[in-house]
């Protein structure tokens, strides 16, 4: 309550009449008069026309214990009027009130004047200071601010995002322009987010087209490397989210840098912009995620499902609790027809006996990895009880080396089956490629037991020899 009564006084600030005429002092033969000048070479003062008497408002706002030595109250209640000590050069009441020490009674009042004056400004910078703790909002920022120094790095390049938005948003009156961030002002940050939002497809074009186009490999990688975080989920959420935010701040930040700071009423602001950040962090979720899937939709990027399950404990040793064996015989029947028989695709009760065993081994089920299981499996016996769940384990451990030496062989094929060679016969073109690809193991095979075995497979009229 002390500093909203001391902030009113502080709103009104020192009264400062500047009259056309002082009164005299009590002194006939040589009369003085309060100075208006003294206003602006102490602007501690406030004067009481009714008293002829000036006054300290820092000092009878600020000090709450005065000393008890004579006069201590003057520049608080009874006012000082003396004006022939103001003229006493360096004996001058004003300086000798002031003091020399930085810690004397009436510095520290304005210390204290000034600091409460002024509390309200630093509001703003700590919102953007503690913002910036959140380590992906800060990423956010260094992001928004690559894209703008980017698109601008040249004049052609800011022609031709212009272009490119004024062919997107003819029916519109104004061409907008990415504005650059400013380090210590909300509204620059609010008006950098709600423009790239109206130019969100002009800028990824641009972006897209430095990609290709940039005059070097250094800027090309940074055009790719800012495109793509453009375009991703999170860089769209905290773009909305940061919107929603800086838009209910935005009123309180627009006071906060007026010149004339209307303290009562920004004090106010302040109130109300804490409800409706709680407002927002309580019931504006289901809004944002609204308006951010619309817009991923309308310009066709990537979001995840946001209904599908939340998986609690990462830990990779309780996966076993998600077991699914529906999902399991999709799998089977999906990507693995050929693999499995029919009568065999139906292998549910083998899954449900496996379910209850295997999950519920001590031992088992505290394995994270397939490698693990699949070993453990042979280790334990498990492979034999349960073979067609072991068969499916095989390919799926294998599927990427699979998929690498399939790559491999159709890069020889490019190789063995030249325009000199487009003849060859498939049986042959599959051994050629065999051996080709698996040139370490090729080179051990032995030539005389090739013969030998070659030779075993039927009587052949004409007996090969291996001749050097």
């Amino acid at each position: 309550m002390c500093d909203e009564i001391r902030r009113a006084y502080i709103k009104v600030e020192p009264y400062e009449p500047i009259l056309s005429e002082y009164p005299a002092s009590n002194s006939k033969k040589h009369p003085h008069y309060f100075q208006p000048s003294w206003f602006k070479q102490f602007s501690w003062l406030e004067y009481s026309p009714s008293k002829d008497a000036v006054f300290c408002l820092p000092y009878f706002l600020f000090n709450s214990n005065p000393s008890n030595h004579f006069g201590s109250t003057t520049f608080t209640h009874s006012g000082f009027s003396n004006w022939k000590k103001v003229h006493n050069g360096c004996n001058c009441v004003f300086l000798t009130r002031v003091g020399k020490d930085l810690n004397s009674l009436h510095n520290n009042s304005q210390r204290a004047y000034v600091d409460l004056m002024n509390q309200s400004q630093y509001i703003e910078l700590a919102l953007i200071a503690t913002t910036r703790e959140v380590v992906e909002v800060h990423q956010f920022f260094k992001d928004l601010s690559d894209i703008v120094s980017i698109v601008f790095a040249s004049s052609k390049q800011h022609d031709e995002l212009q272009k490119t938005q004024a062919a997107e948003i003819t029916r519109m009156n104004q061409i907008g322009t990415l504005q650059h961030l400013g380090e210590t002002r909300w509204s620059s940050h609010l008006n950098s987010i709600t423009i790239l939002l109206t130019m969100y497809n002009a800028t990824s074009t641009i972006l897209e087209n430095l990609k290709n186009i940039a005059p070097n490999h250094s800027q090309r990688g940074d055009a790719h490397n800012t495109y793509n975080r453009l375009r991703s989920f999170e860089f769209i959420f905290i773009l909305h989210m940061i919107k929603e935010v800086l838009g209910v701040t935005d009123n309180l930040c627009q006071a906060l840098q007026r010149r004339s700071q209307d303290i009562l009423n920004v004090m106010s602001l302040v109130s109300t912009t804490k409800d409706l950040i709680q407002k927002l962090r309580d019931d504006g979720w289901d809004e944002l995620l609204k308006n951010v899937i619309s817009f991923c939709e309308t310009w066709e990027l990537d979001f995840p499902y946001m209904n599908a399950q939340y998986i609690m404990d990462r830990n990779p040793k309780e996966f076993f609790k998600l077991f699914d064996i529906d999902k399991i015989c999709s799998l089977v029947s999906k990507f693995y027809p050929e693999d499995f028989s029919t009568r065999e695709r139906m292998f549910r009760y083998e899954l449900k006996h496996y379910e209850l065993d295997v999950c519920k081994h001590p031992d088992l089920r505290k394995i994270s990895t397939l490698t693990e299981l699949c070993r453990s499996l042979v280790e334990s016996g498990k492979s034999i009880m349960y073979p067609l769940f072991d068969r499916l384990i095989c390919p799926i451990l294998t599927f990427l080396v699979s998929t690498a030496s399939a790559k491999r062989v159709f890069s020889a094929m490019k190789i063995v089956k030249t325009r000199f060679c487009s003849k060859m016969k498939d049986d042959f073109l599959r051994s050629y490629l065999v051996v080709y690809t698996e040139k370490e193991i090729a080179e051990n095979f032995n030539v005389n037991k090739i013969i030998n075995g070659f030779s075993e497979i039927k009587d052949w009229k004409v007996q090969f020899k291996y001749i050097l």
